[in-house]
């Protein structure tokens, strides 16, 4: 897949016959190292690039580094719009250490073909073999997309491809991409496909307009990393998703420590081309901060380490950043980077208590002391006042600041339609849960948002078949772990199948219930499926078995995801025991700061402690019997 990808890229560039130069050393390599030969689909796609080599075929050899290649003669110029024929020479880095800015169209593209043609052919080989035969996997089959017209403001960058022979270079790779997509979805005017949902094409064997369908974008961007020294090489690729057409290319140079600057220089030629943004002066970095390589290098892990979306990459992330801080003390981004990390560690209930939310709004606090423009750390303070300190008011004003920085976060979305939704604002939760569907249409977690709040509503039939809808179309989502196995089992992930479970549940349908659990938790490692598991014992007339999961509860902490007394109560409320019921959520409220409080309002199954002394103290303690909207709900 990834030599695919790369003879892909050459062939869009016009350079073709460094596509097949790459092809025939490496593979001449597998066969010589590895006794294997290139895939099918990848010796058929080489034979049709080779097919449109042989009119040139009588051309003379250019002198490597620079010269008229394939990709530079007159004829294939002219077949090119918007290529200037025969411009060619590097570029001029400016003092951000990036190239100066390019030329509309594909003139600087074809500038860099003869340099590109080469140097990507030899260092493309040692990087394909460290990243492994994936080209020899089987392909990932999805059902299409369809033929919705494309959104034209829709841009999704694909994960860049590492092409240095260190191995250990890869995560420089993961981290710059998720860098420059939250640089790019700042930007007016466009929409911009989250790391969540882009990581996993890695090593898909898509096209890139089967890609961009599935997303539902018109432009692609892809590129390479190349790491030397004390600098790093980006070339970055722009095509357009319907034509397949290469729009416009660029290379970087840059040190380590003028990284970041160079990833918003990307970001805005970027949005020059896509006619949304202007040219800023030339080498001016807009107070972009620079910083030593090791600190650099660290916020770069995280970075790839948080690009994951599981929850067991929030702990090694959370180490990276916490370094990357240490090193240095006023890394803005490397700040809001833990605050995140120590965010999906509380969310995840990886660990209870108010030790990760209150370690989440320091650095999140910190991070905006050195720049206030980080949605992202805007995003964090929203979700600790809304789930830990439970202060409304000051939740909405971060989550509304994280959205008017960053239209495209779709978590923030998601986290601010989640706080809507559990102060009984639906409709204005389930606005911010579809734009998120619309910036990821096929991901997870817009559509398990979008199903709980209707099972939250009593729309019990409506969420059943959302999820089952999903469940049968879109593929598994299977997230990687620090050992680089699954605990999915090539499982859709847990939360899908807990609210089927949940909603199941509301039915009195216990048995498809249970299966729901088993499905999305068939480790059963997850407290969430513990407690529900629990409370179907309890209702479904086998207070044995709930006793039971009582019992199990008691004797462990389940690690890594600890039981909460909130699991407890639910199993309590199940077998009618209300006033211990009470005493747990009261424990879960004062001792636990548990995030999961802020559900006493809107889940069904606590109903029958309505009325209870305790428990509707327990909601004005915790700001949740305001009627809906009386938050302030002005921007900041």
């Amino acid at each position: 897949a990834q030599l695919r990808r790369l003879i892909d890229l050459l062939d869009r560039s016009g350079d073709r016959a460094g596509a097949v130069r790459v092809y025939e050393e490496i593979a001449e390599h597998l066969i010589r190292e590895y006794e294997l030969e290139p895939s099918p689909e990848t010796q058929r796609r080489i034979a049709e690039v080779r097919a449109r080599v042989e009119p040139f075929a009588g051309a003379s050899e250019p002198p490597r580094g620079g010269g008229e290649g394939p990709g530079d003669s007159p004829a294939l110029d002219a077949a090119a719009p918007g290529r200037a024929p025969g411009s060619r020479g590097p570029p001029q880095a400016d003092e951000a250490g990036g190239a100066a800015g390019p030329s509309r169209g594909l003139a600087r593209a074809s500038r860099r073909r003869a340099v590109l043609g080469t140097a990507v052919a030899v260092a493309t080989i040692a990087g394909a073999l460290v990243l492994g035969l994936g080209d020899l996997r089987p392909a990932v089959t999805t059902d299409p997309a369809g033929d919705a017209p494309l959104d034209p403001s829709g841009v999704a960058v694909l994960p860049l491809t590492n092409i240095s022979p260190d191995e250990s270079h890869a995560y420089l790779a993961e981290g710059l991409t998720a860098e420059l997509i939250s640089r790019l979805a700042r930007l007016r005017g466009l929409r911009v496909t989250p790391p969540a949902s882009t990581m996993r094409y890695r090593d898909s064997d898509r096209s890139i307009g089967e890609i961009g369908r599935e997303l539902n974008v018109g432009t692609i961007i892809e590129g390479t990393a190349q790491p030397s020294g004390d600098s790093v090489r980006l070339t970055v690729y722009m095509t357009e998703t319907e034509t397949e057409d290469l729009r416009w290319s660029e290379t970087y140079d840059a040190s380590f420590s003028g990284i970041l600057a160079v990833q918003r220089r990307i970001a805005e030629d970027v949005a020059i081309e896509l006619k949304v943004g202007e040219r800023a002066e030339p080498g001016s970095t807009r107070g972009v901060r620079r910083h030593g390589r090791a600190a650099v290098e660290e916020y770069l892990l995280g970075r790839a380490a948080l690009a994951k979306s599981h929850w067991q990459w929030v702990g090694p992330a959370r180490d990276h950043f916490l370094r990357a801080t240490e090193l240095d003390s006023t890394f803005a981004e490397a700040w809001s980077g833990l605050a995140a990390a120590y965010t999906g560690i509380a969310r995840a209930g990886v660990m209870e208590g108010p030790g990760p939310w209150d370690s989440a709004r320091r650095a999140a606090e910190r991070a905006l002391a050195y720049d206030e423009e980080l949605p992202e750390a805007h995003a964090v303070l929203g979700s600790v006042h809304s789930l830990a300190f439970w202060d409304p008011a000051m939740a909405e004003r971060h989550f509304r600041r994280a959205i008017g920085l960053d239209p495209s976060y779709s978590t923030a979305r998601i986290w601010y339609g989640t706080f809507l939704r559990n102060r009984g604002r639906t409709e204005e939760a389930l606005a911010e849960f579809r734009q998120a569907r619309r910036l990821e249409p096929r991901a997870i977690r817009p559509v398990n948002a979008e199903a709980a709040l209707l099972y939250l509503e009593g729309r019990v039939d409506e969420s059943i078949d959302l999820l089952r809808r999903y469940l049968e179309t879109m593929p598994a989502e299977v997230a990687e772990i620090p050992d680089g196995a699954s605990t999915r089992g090539g499982r859709q992930p847990f939360w899908l199948y807990f609210t089927l479970a949940l909603a199941h549940t509301e039915k009195g349908d216990y048995g498809p219930a249970l299966a729901a659990l088993d499905a999305g938790d068939p480790e059963g490692i997850r407290a969430d499926a513990l407690g529900l598991r629990g409370y179907i014992h309890a209702r479904s007339g086998r207070p044995d078995e709930a006793r039971r999961v009582l019992a199990a509860m008691d004797r462990s902490n389940r690690e890594p995801l600890p039981v909460s007394d909130f699991h407890k109560a639910l199993v309590h409320v199940g077998l009618g025991e209300h006033d211990r019921a009470v005493e747990l959520l009261e424990s879960a409220a004062a001792q636990e700061r548990s995030r999961l409080v802020v559900l006493l309002r809107v889940e069904p199954k606590f109903e029958p402690l309505r009325g209870h002394p305790g428990f509707e103290a327990l909601l004005r303690r915790l700001g949740l019997t305001d009627p809906p909207g009386a938050e302030s709900r002005g921007m900041p």
